[in-house]
């Protein structure tokens, strides 16, 4: 019950130090749609202490009548009058956010989550919003032979926990063509996708974590995760081979990151190692028999000696509940 500010001077002059006030404040409120809070337990208050209006966004504000379940469908702000013994009443503001992104899933519908940047050598060109198809999408043109779009957040560095990361794009030339590829620790525009395919008119590329380049053995996979892993940055880099006058049209519309399937010797697999703390829980599901849910120190000792499906559910901050179904397979030689 008390509250201290330690002071260390870097010399011996008289120090004043003089208090105003000390204040405290709520995190936001992060919840997916069809879920309630308790904000009772939220804001350490009883029903008596409180009542709660929100105004969703566009919309009018509403009175609370649940302070228990609490359960918006659109972000907003709530408004809390407090009125506590011993305090005059207080108003105090609370945003309200619905998350609707996965876990290892980046969009571009709130851009305000990065830091983007467009740029040739020192010249720095826009960078867009705009809406493709499905997709919330940025975009850039830049003109000259080595242009680059920076992608910044510090919510990227999670792509350095996935076994691979794939980004739907669309890219344009005005003359010849290009070569595209991640920055990573060494390389940059060379470290180029270890896989590409097409979808609607979206190129998507494929960077794996083990890739080595087939020629050179160049470890580009392990260069492009160790500088997401370091800066929180997905860079994406770009030879335009017909030189300074080439406009690269760049379009991203997200990017994503995934699990390889598990093949197993039937050796026990720490999961909560291999797959970081925002793994909750998992559910084996053999082939033939029952499914098996694992939590807690079950999550360290899994050794499921059938194949099957191996589900693993995943609730970090700032993501909804997230699931991964991974084929997981058991060698002959263990069967």
């Amino acid at each position: 019950n008390s509250f201290t500010v330690t002071f260390k001077k870097w010399d011996a002059a008289k120090l004043t130090v003089i208090v105003t006030e000390i204040s405290g404040g709520y995190y936001d409120i992060e919840t997916e749609e069809g879920q309630s809070v308790d904000l009772t337990e939220k804001f350490s208050l009883s029903a008596a202490e409180f009542s709660a209006t929100f105004t969703p966004e566009g919309g009018e504000a509403q009175s609370v009548s649940n302070l228990t379940a609490f359960a918006p469908t659109q972000n907003g702000v709530l408004q809390l009058t407090v009125s506590k013994d011993g305090y005059t009443e207080t108003q105090m503001l609370v945003n309200v956010r619905i998350l609707t992104e996965s876990y290892g899933t980046f969009g571009f519908a709130d851009t305000s989550r990065y830091t983007l940047s467009a740029k040739n050598g020192t010249t720095t060109y826009d960078v867009t919003e705009i809406t493709d198809g499905d997709y919330a999408a940025i975009k850039s043109e830049i003109t000259g032979t080595y242009p680059k779009l920076t992608i910044q957040s510090e919510d990227l560095k999670a792509l350095a926990n996935f076994d691979y990361i794939t980004v739907r794009y669309k890219v344009a030339y005005s003359a010849s063509g290009g070569s595209l590829g991640l920055k990573g620790t060494q390389g940059d525009v060379y470290n180029g996708a270890s896989s590409t395919t097409s979808d609607n008119g979206w190129t998507i590329s494929t960077w794996r974590k083990d890739y080595v380049h087939p020629t050179n053995g160049n470890m580009i996979g392990n260069w492009i995760w160790d500088y997401i892993a370091q800066n929180g940055i997905v860079e994406i880099n770009i030879n335009a081979w017909n030189g300074a006058q080439t406009v690269t049209t760049l379009t991203v519309a997200e990017i994503t990151g995934g699990f390889d399937d598990i093949e197993s010797d039937g050796a026990a697999i720490n999961l909560a190692e291999k797959y970081g703390s925002g793994l909750v829980r998992a559910v084996y599901i053999p082939t033939d028999g029952e499914a098996q849910t694992l939590e807690g120190e079950a999550l360290k000792t899994f050794a499921g000696d059938k194949s099957g499906t191996l589900q693993l559910v995943f609730a970090v901050n700032g993501y909804k509940t997230t699931v991964f179904d991974l084929a997981y397979t058991v060698t002959d030689a263990a069967e």
